[in-house]
C-alpha cells in the first residue's frame, strides 16, 4: 500500500519540508524514516499504524498525526503555518556551518540533496562547509608523512 503526502503552506503552495515517519510497532516494522522533500512524497508501506510528523525548521507549527494503513492506498494533506515572515523583518535564516558529503555515489550525500534539506529546514542561506563521510574527508583517511615524501620550504628549514 502506498502513502501519499502533500505538505503546502498558507498560499496552498506545496512547500519543502521534513516529514518523519514512525511506526507504531517499531520492532516488527523498523524504525523512524526521515524523508526531506519538496512537499511531496510517497512511502510503500505495510499494513500498521504510523505516527507522521511534519516539519519545516524552528518557524512553522510542526505537525503531528497518524495514519493506518489497511487494505488501500491512503492520501494525506497537511498544511504548514508560519509563525512569524522573518524576510519582512529584515531577518534571514542561514546555516554557516554545514558538514555536506560531496560523495556523487550516495543518493542522499551530495549538494542537490543539501539543497533540499536547506529548503526543508528553511534556510535563506547555505555554505557547504567540510564534509565528514570517509571517502571524502582527509583526516579519515590513514596517512602519514615523513621527511623523505615533504619538501619543506626552506625558510622553515634553516637550510640555504
Amino acid at each position: 500500500m502506498r502513502l501519499n503526502i502533500i505538505v503546502r503552506d498558507e498560499a496552498k503552495e506545496t512547500v519543502f519540508c521534513k516529514i518523519d515517519l514512525i511506526p507504531s510497532d517499531a520492532s516488527t516494522f523498523g524504525e523512524r524514516i526521515t524523508v526531506y522533500c519538496n512537499g511531496q512524497h510517497e512511502f510503500d508501506l505495510l499494513p500498521g499504524e504510523y505516527g507522521v510528523e511534519i516539519y519545516k525548521g524552528n518557524l512553522y507549527v510542526p505537525i503531528k498525526d497518524t495514519v493506518r494503513m489497511e487494505r488501500q492506498d491512503v492520501l494525506l494533506e497537511f498544511r504548514l503555518k508560519k509563525l512569524v515572515d522573518t524576510k519582512s523583518l529584515g531577518l534571514y535564516s542561514f546555516d554557516a556551518h554545514s558538514h555536506v558529503s560531496r560523495n556523487e555515489n550516495t543518493s542522499f550525500a551530495n549538494l542537490e540533496y543539501a539543497s533540499t534539506v536547506m529548503k526543508g529546514e528553511d534556510f535563506n542561506f547555505f555554505f557547504a562547509g567540510s564534509p565528514y563521510d570517509r571517502e571524502t574527508h582527509i583526516q579519515e583517511q590513514n596517512q602519514s608523512y615523513d621527511e623523505t615524501n615533504v619538501t619543506w620550504p626552506e625558510s622553515l628549514t634553516g637550510k640555504e
